[in-house]
This record gives C-alpha cells, sequence and structure tokens, in this order.
C-alpha cells in the first residue's frame, strides 16, 4: 500500500517555505525531505512553482529513492 508522506504527522505540518526549504538541502535528513516533497504538492502556489522546485531537487538529490518519489510527484502534476 502506497503512503502519503504528508500524512505520516498530523501534528506537524509544512508550508510552501518550509518545503522548499528542505528540498533545497541535499544534506537534510531524508525523512524530512521526503514529507517536504509531498507537502509541496499540497501547498505549492502553483503547478509551475512546484516543476521548478522539484527539477531543481533533482539536480542535486543524490537519493535513489528521494529521485524516484520526485518524478513520481513531477508525473501527478500532469
Amino acid at each position: 500500500m502506497a503512503v502519503d508522506g504528508a500524512s505520516q504527522d498530523p501534528c506537524h505540518s509544512m508550508d510552501w517555505k518550509e518545503s522548499c526549504k528542505y528540498l533545497e538541502n541535499p544534506d537534510a535528513a531524508v525523512e524530512n525531505r521526503y514529507r517536504a516533497l509531498f507537502f509541496s504538492r499540497q501547498t505549492a502556489p502553483s503547478t509551475a512553482e512546484l516543476v521548478e522546485l522539484l527539477t531543481k531537487t533533482l539536480q542535486h538529490e543524490t537519493s535513489e529513492l528521494m529521485r524516484h518519489e520526485v518524478c513520481y510527484v513531477l508525473g501527478q502534476c500532469g
């Protein structure tokens, strides 16, 4: 069963700026980057800004799991 990373901790949600901060920092814990990825999908001001953030994320992301998940979210953008 697929689990949406944004639903992991109902006590803490991220806004767009916080999601960007984690996704732009390859040294942040992978758990935080994963959660930020799914919160960014929900809080992005526009699809264009989300796609821009995710393509930047792919340029520096070294985790194969995160690269896969970023591509998954990009595919959901339409």
